[in-house]
Formats: C-alpha cells, structure tokens, sequence
C-alpha cells in the first residue's frame, strides 16, 4: 500500500529522583521529597532543595545521585 509505519515517542529530559532528608542526630529519616532532573544529570545542588521546617542542611554544594537518591544530611 506504499507506507511505512513506525512507532515513536517523545524522548525523556528529565528523570525524578528523591532527596532524602537524614538527621543523624535523630538517628531519622525527616523527609523524602521527590524531585525532576535533567536526564543526564549525576548531582544535584543544594540550592534546589527546600529543607524541611525546622532543619538546616550539613553540606553546601553538589550532592552525588546514587540509584534514584540523593541523601542530604539536616540537623535541627
């Protein structure tokens, strides 16, 4: 019949991790907001989360993506 037909779909930019939010102190997890990055990305900024009430981040800077998480230390 003269066509060809072929399946395709919008390629993915971005991908969604989850921050995990650990207070040692408490020996607890506080939080674990979900949160889109590029699809290629490896870290993410501190600037980008929005700490849980009440808690301060440990460490500044790029936090490493390990398999779907970033683990963020906070204390009160």
């Amino acid at each position: 019949d003269g066509y060809v037909y072929a399946e395709v779909r919008k390629v993915a930019t971005t991908k969604t991790v989850k921050i995990n939010f650990y207070c040692p102190d408490e020996k607890k997890q506080i939080a674990e907001p979900k949160l889109k990055v590029a699809k290629d990305a490896t870290s993410v900024n501190t600037s980008k989360l929005t700490v849980p009430k009440g808690y301060e981040l440990v460490e500044v800077g790029d936090l490493p993506i390990r398999d779907g998480y970033v683990y963020a230390e906070v204390r009160k």
